[in-house]
């Protein structure tokens, strides 16, 4: 149940943060968040392991996630407004 938690509330951070660096905030709820987060860190995790989202808390897991998050913001972006911001 702990790790659930820290889970929901680290995506929300990390989705909260690339939502900012995106300039997404707008529509941006906090489920849409931690969705963003959860999302974006499996997407780090495909692209640097084996898929596997719980790698630890670590700065470049972190920073993966992140990374993610902001692609799948970018690529969700790309799709709705048919172009880049």
């Amino acid at each position: 149940m702990l790790n659930l938690f820290i889970l929901f509330t680290i995506g929300g951070i990390i989705g909260w943060i690339a939502s900012v660096i995106m300039q997404a905030e707008q529509g941006q709820n906090v489920l849409l968040n931690i969705l963003t987060g959860i999302s974006g860190a499996y997407l780090a995790g495909l692209a640097t392991n084996d898929g596997a989202i719980n790698r630890g808390l670590g700065p470049l897991s972190l920073f993966g996630a992140l990374c993610g998050s902001v692609l799948l913001l970018g690529i969700v972006t790309l799709i709705r407004r048919g172009r880049a911001r």
